[in-house]
């Protein structure tokens, strides 16, 4: 005995009301108007570096007017340390972001996954530091950097106080992270093995 199926009425665009029909592009035009905002002072910023030093405080512009190279010209020749200055900002960048993500997945993996005494008092302690003040911690990290560490003027003191600074938010953003991960991938992976 066959079943008669009924077929579902098909809706045309026409029959969507209105605010359907519009959500998604003003969600967009949205997006892009604070996508422009956000990046408006860094266009101007790099606008204003191909312009001579006498139209700085000339009212804003989007585009340099008139062009000139001059300020690349005396930063590269005037400054003997440019070069070490951007090595310096190189190295610290790429350190401190490697060393921050790969001490945070740790942290947030043994939060996520292990069960160990002092677990969840440990990880509560870490998100109470997120709460205090930048401010509130430069003395005690300078004090730290100089009497423990003798950090004063090195390049691994700034990285080292920076990830320490910053790693509360790390440990908690790797430890969501972990727990939206299915067990089901890591036993399989254990099941496969390295050479899969």
């Amino acid at each position: 005995m066959a079943q008669a199926t009924v077929a579902r009425p098909t809706t045309l665009a026409g029959d969507m009301p209105l605010w359907d029909r519009l959500k998604v592009p003003i969600f967009y035009a949205l997006l892009i108007l604070w996508t422009l905002i956000a990046i408006l002072p860094y266009w101007v910023t790099v606008v204003y570096s191909f312009m001579p030093k006498t139209e700085i405080f000339a009212p804003p512009r989007l585009w340099p007017s008139p062009f000139t190279l001059e300020n690349y010209r005396v930063v590269l020749t005037a400054f003997d340390e440019f070069p070490r200055w951007l090595l310096n900002s190189t190295l610290f960048a790429l350190s401190a972001t490697a060393l921050r993500v790969f001490l945070a997945s740790l942290a947030g993996y043994a939060f996520a996954r292990m069960r160990f005494p002092g677990r969840r008092l440990l990880f509560n302690l870490i998100l109470g530091s997120m709460m205090l003040p930048g401010m509130a911690m430069l003395v005690p990290q300078y004090w730290m950097a100089v009497k423990w560490f003798k950090f004063v003027d090195t390049l691994y003191g700034l990285t080292i106080v920076w990830v320490s600074s910053s790693f509360a938010f790390g440990v908690f953003m790797m430890t969501q992270f972990f727990k939206q991960l299915p067990r089901d991938l890591e036993e399989a992976a254990f099941i496969m093995g390295p050479r899969g």
